[in-house]
């Protein structure tokens, strides 16, 4: 067994330019509570974001077709069942996965939009010639 997994750890090192999700254990619990056409939907939605440090390059749009639903009807069945569970949010034709479930951000996307946001501020410090204490 420890060969098996020696190899397949070596395998996932070696590999590259792959897109990298972490999913917490909240979002792993309501990934497997949706139906599975709702899993896949959520999947197409997450390869049609852009690793970008843009906005617009994470919030995507798309109709029904693009997602592969030949039915509007089936489409907004399954969306609204990712809107319900928190998984996605819809607001004027456009998409935004919820990074909180499942985290697209790569690192340097993730320090881009929190100081973006001014979650997380630079602070300066100034640097001065150290000066001599004596200590009685």
């Amino acid at each position: 067994m420890f060969k098996i997994m020696k190899q397949r750890f070596s395998y996932l090192y070696s590999q590259k330019n792959l897109r990298k999700y972490e999913i917490t254990h909240l979002g792993l619990i309501r990934f497997s509570k949706l139906k599975p056409r709702s899993q896949t939907l959520l999947i197409d939605m997450l390869s049609m974001i852009k690793m970008s440090l843009d906005l617009d390059k994470i919030v995507f749009s798309g109709t029904y077709k693009d997602f592969g639903f030949k039915s509007r009807q089936n489409f907004y069945v399954y969306r609204d069942e990712l809107i319900k569970e928190h998984m996605l949010f819809y607001k004027d034709d456009r998409y935004f996965v919820n990074p909180c479930f499942i985290n697209f951000l790569n690192r340097r996307q993730q320090t881009f939009f929190f100081n973006m946001f001014g979650f997380k501020t630079k602070e300066r410090v100034v640097m001065t010639p150290p000066s001599l204490r004596i200590i009685n």
